[in-house]
């Protein structure tokens, strides 16, 4: 679906970030359709990026929350939720079973955020907070308004209306009403209101918009001061020895973006996918710059070293006495540094993902970056331990700076331009055991029989 730069090429400009887990949450990534882990599913990741086909899984005395930009999603134990859609213009989720909150702070014009359960489907009108219930076996979905409006759809045409401080228990896909729900509020309601009041004492939220994602965990783990260089700026109050942005976490392949790294740092998300990094003194300081009321999320604001010409034939020593190999290394782009993308994206998306900085047009001219040959700021691994998602450590020793006069920005990088995309590793290869279910796209359900792909079945009918 084209975003909001016009461009049917261009990937969305947002995704889901995990944020918080208590107890058992397990995840299945939308990569995983028609290969043998399709329904396999493992402990869930902070910071991994969600994206349409995701599903996720809470068990039982486990609880879980999300955001979607400023939206907040809050899951119950055992439940089960899938992301249908997730691009710029919609959020289509599938809550199979369990129970969820909403908290919706901004609806931006054109925006569609809908929840479907096995029974109807529920779209929401205006920023409110929202609770939805979802009971498979008797075939039933209670839907709550605490705040807000929305409006519910079933089969047939059917529609009903909800208002702010209603709700409505119905039955069976034509609407049936199931008989009045729950008038107390539960733990969980508990638990997801002093989220909310946590969330809006954020300091954080008054110097990044709130679309920003992963803004709410910069508080406990930094601090915000003035830069006369770079305004606003974010320092992390701990980190190991020898640490450098990007250094503590994995390079995971996630399409449509394609490599992206997750950071260990419960902290780790809007540093590494919005804004820039500087070196002030002797510390790290992210510098978000001017971020758009909604700012488009990149898959690492990274580039690559180690080329020759191009190629990745850069081999050194990782660590004492180690023998030479094939490498790969990276460093944060600096403030004035533009985001280039491996990815096919339009020159609009271009713009809008770097909106954010005053691009410094000489590094198109020299290619010498910022950081380029410092050795406190690169960081490299192995080809493989690169293509296989190894962890990356914060207490690997700085890198010899001869290493770095030999190795070239390799070209196709994620800062670089897409003109060699052989310089960096492939997509890993799965094995197939079976033809791909829907040929690649999500399913709202198992396919087979009655099952469709893509859209729910009463989400299709309505947009026909």
């Amino acid at each position: 679906m084209p975003g909001p730069y016009g461009a049917a090429i261009d990937p969305p400009g947002r995704v889901a970030r995990l944020n918080l887990v208590e107890g058992a949450v397990s995840f299945a990534p939308a990569d995983a359709a028609g290969f043998p882990e399709a329904n396999a599913r493992t402990p869930a990741l902070l910071n991994r990026p969600l994206t349409s086909g995701d599903r996720l899984w809470t068990g039982p005395r486990a609880r879980s929350e999300l955001h979607i930009g400023s939206t907040a999603v809050r899951m119950n134990e055992q439940t089960s939720l899938d992301f249908l859609t997730l691009d710029d213009n919609t959020v289509q989720l599938r809550l199979a079973q369990g129970t969820i909150r909403l908290r919706v702070r901004t609806l931006f014009e054109g925006q569609r955020l809908e929840v479907n359960t096995p029974n109807l489907a529920f779209v929401i009108t205006q920023p409110g907070d929202y609770r939805l219930d979802a009971n498979p076996i008797s075939n039933t979905t209670r839907v709550v308004a605490l705040s807000g409006a929305g409006v519910i759809y079933g089969d047939g045409g059917e529609t009903v209306n909800l208002g702010n401080q209603q709700q409505a228990n119905f039955t069976g896909t034509q609407l049936t009403p199931a008989g009045p729900g729950a008038a107390v509020q539960d733990s969980f309601d508990a638990w997801a209101a002093e989220r909310d009041r946590r969330e809006d004492q954020s300091v954080s939220a008054r110097y990044i918009p709130r679309e920003t994602l992963g803004y709410q965990q910069l508080d406990s783990y930094g601090d915000w001061r003035h830069d006369a260089t770079y305004g606003a700026v974010w320092l992390p109050r701990a980190v190991p020895v020898h640490w450098a942005p990007y250094r503590v976490g994995h390079w995971s392949w996630i399409a449509p973006w394609g490599w992206t790294w997750i950071d260990d740092a419960p902290w780790g998300f809007a540093p590494f996918h919005y804004g820039r990094w500087a070196q002030i003194g002797p510390r790290w300081a992210w510098v978000p710059g001017r971020l758009a009321p909604r700012p488009v999320y990149a898959p690492a604001l990274v580039a690559f070293i180690g080329g020759n010409s191009g190629g990745v034939h850069w081999s050194i020593s990782i660590g004492s006495g180690g023998t030479p190999r094939p490498s790969l290394g990276w460093f944060p782009l600096a403030p004035d540094e533009p985001f280039r993308p491996a990815y096919r994206v339009s020159p609009r998306y271009v713009t809008e993902v770097n909106h954010n900085i005053v691009v410094n047009n000489t590094v198109n001219v020299t290619n010498i970056y910022r950081y380029q040959r410092l050795p406190a700021a690169v960081t490299a691994v192995s080809r493989d331990d690169f293509s296989r998602g190894r962890p990356v450590r914060g207490d690997l020793t700085p890198l010899n700076p001869a290493d770095l006069s030999r190795a070239q920005v390799v070209t196709g990088g994620l800062a670089e331009g897409a003109a060699n995309r052989g310089a960096l590793p492939q997509r890993p290869r799965l094995s197939r055991t079976a033809k791909a279910c829907c040929s690649g796209r999500p399913a709202t359900r198992r396919c087979g029989g009655a099952t469709r792909c893509g859209q729910s079945r009463r989400t299709s009918r309505r947009q026909a």
